[in-house]
């Protein structure tokens, strides 16, 4: 029998830290936990919609074209020009994706090397960072600001020679802030300035408890801006894979490289029953935005009245707070080591902020989008009986 040594990893992976949703479904939960940790909608899909796209399947076998069908292509062309009053003029500013992560992936391979840096907002958004790393991409954070505002001097600051981006997610993922125009325009100065890209992540576009949903790409014509949509939370299919992104037309033939070495094309099936939401059903999202404003005001009062321990930036998008754990003795305990005693004592799943960027102080990012009012606000208490029965409060 051959005996040899065991054959290397590439270091950029090894050194890539874990999924940290698969590190939180992977503990042992008690019984009746409820978790708040997965960020998902507790909806899903219209049927007629799903009913529609099961009659297509048998003739959806075959490759499809790598930028995505062109009948839904059309209709995302006819929704970015009307809703986000992006000024896309062609097929060839649209690319389907499997889901925003995946048009992040095309992005950050079609503008960055190995070495590169890109700038991510603090907190970011995990995937974004785990994306990077394995991309031997290196990212810089600015620090984190009030709600919706930027710190745009430590951004100015961040930027070297070597930086080829900026990333911005508004609504945002894991604080529900969303960005301020002028924040977003003061960003797009900055790129403009200095030729960078501005990468923005939009996928809570239809998620807001205040004002309008405003895209930064609309901003101006042939911006220097890459959007990235998903219809994972506006239509409660994450396990459909199914987004999109929107960019100059000079990019297309690029990312069209990086996307036939990766998916090839998108899931066939999949296409069809995006074409049938955003078609069929614009308003879906926003036809549940009830029952999450009532759980959102769960939320705020759980930080009301636990004010003198925690605070948090105003959630006013999206379906996700992230407290930090700013009074008591908390400081100097990990997030990890938080969630998993809120775990193992309150039986409530939630996310630690460190995989967010945020170490000190501690924080956790509750998703009460996926849950309904009742099993939220017992969540909600089992956490109140917890902080009041901690030694660190």
């Amino acid at each position: 029998m051959m005996e040899g040594s065991r054959a290397e990893l590439s270091s950029r992976v090894r050194e890539t830290g874990p999924p940290i949703m698969q590190v939180m479904k992977s503990l042992k939960a008690p019984r009746d936990t409820i978790d708040l940790s997965q960020g998902v909608p507790f909806f899903g899909p219209p049927e007629d919609a799903v009913k529609d796209a099961m009659k297509d399947i048998r003739s959806l076998h075959g490759y499809g074209p790598d930028a995505g069908d062109e009948e839904l292509r059309e209709i995302i062309l006819k929704k970015v020009r009307s809703r986000n009053m992006i000024r896309a003029g062609s097929l060839d500013n649209i690319m389907v994706t499997a889901g925003a992560n995946m048009g992040f992936l095309n992005a950050v391979s079609a503008i960055s090397d190995p070495g590169d840096e890109i700038i991510l907002l603090d907190p970011f958004y995990f995937n974004h960072g785990m994306t990077l790393d394995i991309l031997g991409v290196g990212h810089i954070h600015s620090r984190p600001a009030k709600d919706g505002e930027v710190d745009i001097d430590s951004v100015d600051e961040a930027i070297n020679s070597r930086t080829r981006a900026i990333v911005m997610v508004s609504p945002g993922n894991p604080t529900g802030a969303v960005m301020k125009k002028g924040s977003m325009e003061a960003l797009l100065e900055l790129c403009l300035e200095n030729g960078l890209w501005l990468i923005s992540d939009e996928t809570y576009e239809d998620f807001h408890y205040e004002g309008q949903h405003v895209s930064p790409a609309s901003m101006g014509d042939e911006l220097p801006v890459i959007s990235l949509f998903s219809l994972s939370k506006s239509y409660g299919i994450p396990g459909w894979r199914q987004g999109y992104m929107v960019f100059p037309r000079w990019m297309f033939d690029q990312l069209l490289k990086v996307q036939d070495t990766t998916i090839i094309c998108p899931s066939r099936v999949g296409q069809r029953l995006a074409l049938y939401l955003i078609r069929d059903h614009p308003d879906h999202a926003r036809n549940h935005m009830g029952a999450l404003r009532e759980n959102r005001k769960e939320v705020m009062d759980w930080l009301k009245r636990n004010e003198d321990l925690v605070e948090a930036p105003r959630p006013d998008g999206a379906f996700y707070a992230f407290p930090s754990f700013t009074g008591g003795a908390f400081e100097r305990i990990r997030s990890m080591d938080i969630a998993r005693n809120i775990l193992e004592e309150a039986r409530v799943l939630l996310v630690p902020g460190s995989p967010f960027g945020v170490n000190t102080p501690p924080a956790l990012r509750i998703s009460y989008g996926n849950a309904g009012k009742d099993r939220l606000r017992e969540a909600l208490e089992r956490m109140d009986e917890w902080l009041e029965g901690s030694p660190l409060s």
